[in-house]
Order: structure tokens, then C-alpha cells, then sequence
């Protein structure tokens, strides 16, 4: 009774009443994106800043909700969680800085996109959509599956992704996922849910070989004359195969050759230990400055592990790799395999411990092989395709390929 006396005050236009002739003029639909962790830390910050812009510049406004490290520079579309940096404390204190956010700015007809780690705080807005009192929806975006850890991290973690499908099936609108094989993968936990995919975005424009002078990034770091061969992100354990690269690399002896390793992380010191004079371990450059290191390196080097999370969704740095037209060293996973199959610039390894092999092909056609055709590649997981996408599967009431 209630519901039914309050649904007029509450109630807004539907998708379908918002659409003029294009089927994508969202004129007055706003996106509320909730993950957690600082967003000034993450590898892919650009890239989720780029699909923000691109939804909104198609007529929607799309605002991102995170933890932050550091707020300089920080675009007002932004709002940032608090973030005591403790584990655990840190998760409850974006989860209530969250719900406070979204109940202060969320009205009716908005969308709340959240990933699984933070369903918590959108379970007030699904249940009370579901039941008739607000007009919002609530979709679960799916960016990565659990990443191996230490264990007791690691079980947090799987059981609120667990939590958050859960959730998600017997409350949500709908859920995005990042590929194919993820959907196939989830596809018995999301099972008669609304499902569609999203996949990564790569900013085509900043990251455009015409845009950098290859040889900067050389001279600075005293590689001059030297073959590079790089990899740039966390310098982890999480089934990323870095020391098993370094020592494959080490083992290969090929002459005036260096692998760069951009990052830091845990295993830092391994790297050095385990690839000797061989390799080299620079400090993480600004997101801004990847395309520059990138367009200075010979070959980019990808040797992730079969793990659930690799095999489930598309490396950011793959995808910033072919935008430069860099050739590729990578293991044979599941997303390079999908992008990459047939080409004669992917050196594959079919293993971390077949890493010594690769690199020693791609070193005797250095001076020759050439990534062309990968920008074109990249091109398919632009901003724009994919806000495209997005806005699509928002406006439908089918699945969305």
C-alpha cells in the first residue's frame, strides 16, 4: 500500500522515455561508478577517466566513486572515499563513505554501476528499488575476477566477489562483464540476470606512437644502441611470471639486450636477483608518461600465468602495447591468444618456463619484425566503442553481445 501511494513521487522516466530518435541520447541519465582502492594508484586510472568522459560526452553523466592516495589534479567528476589506508578499516570506511555519497547525490532515474567488492553500501538502493520506493538500477560491474594472494587476503576477497554475484542475481538490473569467456565463467552464478560486456578501454589518443619521439626514453636511462625489451605495472606475485621472465632472460644471454621492469612491488628484489645484470628495475612513471616509455621500448613484455583472472579478462598494458604498434613477448593465455593469434609480431611462450625461447626469436628479428595492423587492434577497445556499449546495454532490455 504504501509502495503504491509513493511510486508517483518517486518514480522516474524510464530509459526508454529518456531516448529521442538516437537510441543513445541519455540527455538525463547520470552513472554513479563505485570501485574500491585509490584510483590515483591504479595502472588502468587514465583509462577508467577516458570512459567517463567518453559516456558523458554521448549525453549521460558518468561520476566515479574511489579511494584516493593523493587528490592533486583530481577532475570534479570524481568523489573521493575516505581512505585511512588500514587493511580492512579501509574497506568499511569507502563502503560507509559511499553509501553516505550516493545518498546525498543519487535521485531518481540514476544508475548505480558497482563492482563486486562493494555491494554492500548499494544494497540499500537495489532492495528499495526492487520493492517500489526509489527508481534507480543497480548494476554490477565485473573489472577482474579475485586475484591470488596471501591466503587470508585472498579469502576476503573471494567472498565478497562471491557476496556481490549473489546479490547482484537476486536484486540487481543487470551486470557488465570485461569478456566473453568471463561471461561463460559467471555465467552460473549470474544465471537469469541481464548481462553485457564492457570491455577494458585503452586511450587511443595518448597513446599514439606519432605522438613520441622513441629514443628520449633510451638516452635517459643509458640504454642507447641497446635492444629493450619492457614490462611496466606491479611488480607482484599475483601470477604475473616477472621472476620467471627475468631469470628466462638472464638465461637466454642475448648480447646488448635489457629487460625494464616500471614498477614496484614485493617482488622488486627477486627481479633483481633472479635476472642479474640483465635486467633492470626502474620506479612506476606517471600515467601520463607510460606512452613515452612504451614508444623508447623495442618489445613489450607480457608473461603473465594461467591463473582465473589473467584467463578471464584483457591486460590493460596488452592493449597500450598495441596502440604503440610495440611487438610482443607473452605467454599463451587466454586474451593474447584471442587478440593475437596468427600475427608474426606475438612471440609466444607457451609457458613462463618457454619465456627463453621467445625471447630469443624476438631478439633475431629485431630489426625487422613490425606490429602492423595493432593499433587497428586497440582500436576496438576505445573509449568511445566502449561508452558506446555501455550506454547501449543501459537503454536495452535484451542482452547485450
Amino acid at each position: 500500500m504504501f509502495s503504491t501511494c509513493m511510486s508517483p513521487f518517486f518514480r522516474a522516466p524510464s530509459f526508454d522515455e529518456f531516448r529521442g530518435e538516437n537510441p543513445l541520447s541519455f540527455i538525463a541519465v547520470r552513472v554513479f561508478w563505485l570501485f574500491r582502492g585509490y584510483l590515483d594508484e591504479r595502472v588502468d586510472r587514465g583509462a577508467l577517466l577516458r570512459l567517463a568522459d567518453a559516456v558523458s560526452a554521448k549525453g549521460a553523466q558518468m561520476f566515479i566513486l574511489t579511494g584516493h592516495r593523493c587528490r592533486k589534479s583530481t577532475p570534479e567528476r570524481v568523489f573521493h572515499l575516505c581512505s585511512p589506508g588500514i587493511p580492512l578499516l579501509n574497506h568499511l570506511a569507502q563502503c560507509a563513505s559511499a553509501f553516505l555519497v550516493l545518498l546525498r547525490k543519487m535521485r531518481p532515474g540514476d544508475v548505480l554501476l558497482v563492482e563486486p567488492y562493494m555491494v554492500v553500501p548499494a544494497l540499500f538502493f537495489a532492495i528499495l528499488s526492487r520493492w517500489g520506493f526509489l527508481r534507480h538500477r543497480v548494476i554490477l560491474d565485473v573489472r577482474t575476477m579475485p586475484v591470488e594472494r596471501e591466503s587470508l587476503l585472498f579469502a576476503l576477497d573471494l567472498a565478497m566477489f562471491r557476496l556481490g554475484l549473489f546479490a547482484a542475481r537476486n536484486l540487481f538490473d543487470g551486470a557488465i562483464l570485461v569478456a566473453e569467456t568471463m561471461r561463460e565463467a559467471l555465467g552460473h552464478y549470474l544465471s537469469g540476470l541481464r548481462t553485457g560486456i564492457v570491455t577494458p578501454v585503452v586511450d587511443m589518443g595518448l597513446f599514439d606512437p606519432e605522438k613520441y619521439r622513441s629514443t628520449a626514453v633510451k638516452e635517459k636511462l643509458g640504454l642507447e644502441g641497446k635492444t629493450m625489451f619492457l614490462y611496466w605495472g606491479s611488480l607482484d606475485s599475483r601470477g604475473r611470471g616477472l621472476v620467471e621472465a627475468a631469470r628466462a632472460f638472464r638465461d637466454s644471454s642475448l648480447p646488448d639486450a635489457v629487460l625494464v621492469f616500471a614498477g614496484k612491488g614485493n617482488q622488486k628484489n627477486e627481479i633483481i636477483r633472479a635476472g642479474g645484470p640483465s635486467v633492470m628495475v626502474i620506479p612506476p612513471v606517471a600515467y601520463e608518461d607510460v606512452p613515452g616509455l612504451v614508444a623508447a621500448a623495442d618489445f613489450a613484455v607480457i608473461p603473465f600465468t594461467r591463473t582465473p583472472a589473467v584467463q578471464k579478462g584483457y591486460p590493460i598494458k596488452l592493449l597500450e602495447a598495441l596502440a604503440m604498434e610495440k611487438p610482443v613477448v607473452a605467454t599463451d593465455v587466454n586474451p593474447v591468444r584471442e587478440l593475437l593469434e596468427g600475427k608474426d609480431f606475438w612471440f609466444a611462450a607457451s609457458s613462463t618456463g618457454d619465456l627463453g625461447r621467445a625471447f630469443a626469436m624476438a631478439y633475431e628479428k629485431r630489426h625487422s619484425v613490425r606490429a602492423s595492423g595493432a593499433r587497428r587492434i586497440a582500436g576496438r577497445f576505445s573509449a568511445s566503442s566502449q561508452a558506446m556499449k555501455l550506454l547501449a546495454f543501459l537503454g536495452n532490455e535484451g542482452q547485450i553481445p
